[in-house]
């Protein structure tokens, strides 16, 4: 995905400044994936073991609670808490309006909540 990414990248004319850059390689990404999950290759094959992972128990509890959430929820959290981007910014990397971002955000949080609390889990 990324060489294509980039590839495409290298393509494209030249950006005003950074943050077009990231936003546009996020949004580009992203439509890369899906149309990679779309194709006969990715039907037709295995996902690599996740036994190669190396996570402790508490990273790994909290990464399959976060992989029950639909799709959506599991994007907006990841840009607004990993990637440190704002409800509007993400808005327009996803081409969304703010207050629907804005709900899946508050949706996946309530959800991603209920679902560490009723499956006994209890963060220090």
């Amino acid at each position: 995905m990324a060489q294509e990414v980039f590839i495409k990248f290298f393509k494209q004319p030249i950006f005003n400044d950074e943050h077009h850059i990231k936003q546009w390689l996020i949004r580009v990404t992203i439509n890369q994936c899906k149309n990679h999950k779309k194709s006969f290759w990715q039907r037709k094959t295995e996902p690599i073991s996740e036994a190669l992972q190396t996570f402790d128990s508490e990273q790994q509890h909290m990464l399959d609670e976060l992989w029950k959430l639909p799709q959506n929820y599991r994007n907006v959290i990841y840009l607004h808490h990993y990637e440190g981007y704002t409800i509007s910014e993400i808005a327009k990397i996803l081409n969304r309006k703010e207050n629907t971002v804005g709900s899946w955000l508050g949706r996946a949080k309530k959800k991603l909540k209920n679902l560490l609390t009723e499956g006994g889990y209890t963060h220090e």
